[in-house]
């Protein structure tokens, strides 16, 4: 009969976010995990096959935390609004996890489109959200969301980079104007046309 784990999968998992939490998701070695358990690393790799298994169970909790975020903005009207805020404060209070969360979800580089796509386990929500609150399409909910998404990530990783600075009344003037300019575009059925490249002036 196997020896009873020192340390539950949960526990490894939850010491395992902390560290990502502090330091980020690089710093995440079996030594540093140690560390953080006080204890060696053994116990880590009779409950995860490897470092790359653990990591994949600490993706899962952070994405945990965004839908956490969800369910916050529930609780307000417009719900959708409220779920930028919050991703946003995500990203100034937790800077780590947003950017393992929304920015390197599974460590692998993608296109704008399939990054968006990504998050599919979180838009059956947010697309409830949008139809609800505005009254519109599924279709027009996804082209909203894949716009929100890009100010989400954007102004996230400027706050995660400290490479600017935000009242929470500038961030509030700003994705509602922004919010607003893209809801007016998509109800005017001209999301799809073509703008013009830019050309070189000789």
């Amino acid at each position: 009969m196997p020896p009873k784990p020192k340390f539950t999968r949960d526990e490894i998992v939850a010491a395992a976010l902390e560290v990502v939490r502090r330091d980020g998701i690089d710093a995440l070695t079996a030594r540093s995990l140690a560390d953080e358990l006080s204890s060696s690393s053994r116990p880590i790799f009779t409950v995860f096959r490897d470092m790359d298994e653990l990591k994949t169970a600490v993706r899962a909790a952070a994405r945990e935390r965004v839908l956490q975020l969800i369910e916050v903005a529930k609780g307000y009207r417009p719900a959708f609004k409220q779920f930028v805020i919050e991703a946003i404060r995500f990203a100034n209070e937790e800077p780590n996890l947003f950017h393992l969360v929304f920015l390197t979800p599974d460590g692998e580089v993608r296109t704008l489109e399939e990054l968006c796509g990504y998050f599919d386990s979180y838009t059956e929500s947010l697309f409830g959200m949008l139809q609800h609150d505005y009254d519109i399409t599924e279709d027009e909910a996804r082209v909203l969301l894949q716009h929100t998404w890009v100010y989400i990530c954007g102004i996230g990783s400027m706050l995660t980079l400290h490479s600017a600075v935000a009242t929470n009344e500038e961030l509030n003037q700003i994705l509602g104007q922004a919010f607003t300019a893209m809801l007016d575009l998509i109800k005017s059925g001209r999301v799809n046309e073509q703008t013009p490249v830019p050309q070189r002036v000789e």
